[in-house]
């Protein structure tokens, strides 16, 4: 029997590897290559064996179980990926179930499909997904219409169920205020609701919201604890994943989202018969949308600060009045992936790409990817920026971003001669920056070191090239250059040119 429709949305996969044999064993099912929390669907109706619940699956990590006997036969296996479902949910044809991602033994993003004919995962045997997909259509094709075809079109976005006993009765209350909040930390929609669905932690949102997945963690019917001696007169909801200390860029990076918490508060607002104005600083005391520091400076309640003073209030102020006032949005730009965007810059001599999509940093919010002749890095605090091998190996040996280096925040620069011969590399990250003489170790300079040696004319001055990291000496450091040291102290620094015997003093210009 034919499945209904596709894992993944056409255009945002590819199949990496078909099912039979591969590298001396066999492999049991299809591989669907796609970015870093794509979301994948049920090709067909049926119930979850396992799935959110169950972690540490052989070699998948995490796994969707998915029973669906009843309806084509065969029972199917999704591994590698989040799963948005658990045991005992009854799922129909086209309906979310995760998320694609990298765990156990992953060699990058990707699905890994798996059929498996009756009696099932135990006891049939698995047999090639690909004809099973003959004719199968965009899963997403299932999703219900806007809830009102009035209003400018609802945002793209995948709503799931998380509602839990973290709530309060409003005791009579009219809903005044719905107020974003930032969640100072960097979890997804789902694990944050998670975290909030334990009523024992005291604090919950009615929504939470992050890269267009909206979790319903409380019924608006309900309060929420999110807002001290206002929760019984408000709607609660938080951005997964942000901080109030953003930037006015790093929210724009997230304004899909701010779309869907407009249409959101919109709907809410007229439900509940509230204003639907937006209240930015300097606040005011009326009904309608604002953030949690309005509570704080216009309530006098709590301490609160957030959304941050960064926050795009005019941005999301137009959101709202598109949906208030039915005015369909201007084209959005296509989102552009900032590290296939630095690789098409450096494409004249970065190569290849070696890992398919992109890979997490041990941080959790970077990405990287690994082409033939260096690596493209990502993080939202300083963009893209591509390492070539010969600075990657020494940032590489510090510890990569986690180390001491931090993330690159420049393009490297090829160092010449006076008679314009490359000689070398350098490239700036977050503290400090990486030297490298062709056919020499890599150096690592930073600190009042730097400075002084940067007075100095950098490697055209009187040092030349740093030939050494920093040493401990005394209360202080030095570096060793092709032509002398630098000292450090937490008084002062000292350069000394070798010169025959001795070592000369230079006087620092600064």
């Amino acid at each position: 029997m034919a499945f209904k429709y596709l894992p993944l949305k056409p255009g945002t996969f590819t199949v990496s590897s078909p099912f039979g044999r591969r590298d001396g064993g066999f492999h049991y099912g299809l591989d669907f290559a796609a970015r870093m929390r794509t979301p994948f669907y049920a090709p067909v109706s049926g119930t979850v064996v396992e799935g959110a619940e169950r972690t540490g699956v052989e070699g998948f990590g995490r796994w969707v179980w998915l029973d669906a006997q009843a309806a084509a036969g065969v029972d199917l296996i999704f591994g590698h990926g989040d799963p948005a479902v658990r045991a005992g949910d009854r799922v129909r044809a086209g309906q979310l179930l995760g998320y694609v991602n990298t765990y156990g033994e992953s060699t990058g993003p990707h699905l890994h499909l798996e059929v498996w004919t009756s009696p099932g995962r135990v006891g049939g045997r698995a047999v090639d997904p690909a004809p099973y997909f003959v004719g199968a259509v965009d899963p997403t094709s299932s999703q219900p219409p806007s809830r009102s075809p009035s209003m400018a079109s609802k945002p793209d976005y995948v709503e799931l169920d998380r509602m839990g006993s973290s709530r309060s009765s409003r005791w009579g209350s009219r809903v005044r205020n719905i107020l974003w909040h930032t969640e100072e930390g960097n979890s997804s929609a789902e694990s944050l609701a998670a975290y909030l669905n334990n009523s024992a932690n005291e604090v919950s949102y009615h929504y939470t919201i992050r890269d267009g997945i909206v979790v319903d963690v409380v019924d608006t019917d309900y309060a929420s604890w999110a807002v001290l001696d206002a929760n019984p007169y408000t709607i609660n909801i938080c951005f997964a994943g942000s901080r109030s200390s953003w930037s006015r860029d790093q929210w724009l990076a997230r304004e899909a989202d701010i779309r869907i918490a407009a249409w959101l508060s919109v709907q809410d607002a007229r439900k509940y018969g509230t204003s639907t104005d937006m209240i930015p600083p300097p606040y005011t005391r009326r009904d309608g949308i604002s953030d949690h520091k309005y509570v704080t400076q216009c309530l006098g309640i709590g301490d609160h600060t957030d959304l941050g003073y960064a926050f795009p209030w005019d941005v999301a102020a137009k959101h709202v009045a598109d949906f208030v006032n039915g005015v369909a949005p201007a084209p959005v730009a296509p989102v552009v992936n900032m590290i296939d965007q630095e690789a098409a810059r450096a494409a004249s001599w970065i190569g290849k790409r070696q890992t398919e999509g992109e890979l997490r940093t041990a941080d959790g919010e970077g990405r990287y990817a690994e082409f033939e002749n260096g690596y493209v890095y990502w993080h939202p605090r300083v963009g893209a920026h591509a390492v070539p091998l010969n600075v990657f190996q020494k940032w590489a040996e510090l510890g990569w971003e986690s180390g001491a280096l931090g993330y690159p925040v420049g393009d490297h620069t090829v160092l010449k001669a006076a008679d314009g011969t490359a000689i070398g590399d350098v490239q700036g990250f977050e503290n400090g920056a990486v030297y490298r003489r062709y056919g020499q170790p890599g150096t690592w300079v930073h600190g009042e070191i730097r400075n002084r040696w940067n007075r100095s004319g950098f490697e055209a001055g009187p040092f030349g090239w740093p030939t050494s990291d920093e040493s401990p000496f005394d209360t202080g450091a030095f570096q060793e250059f092709e032509h002398g040291r630098i000292y450090w102290t937490p008084k002062q620094t000292l350069g000394l040119l070798t010169s025959g015997a001795t070592d000369t003093p230079v006087e620092d210009a600064a």
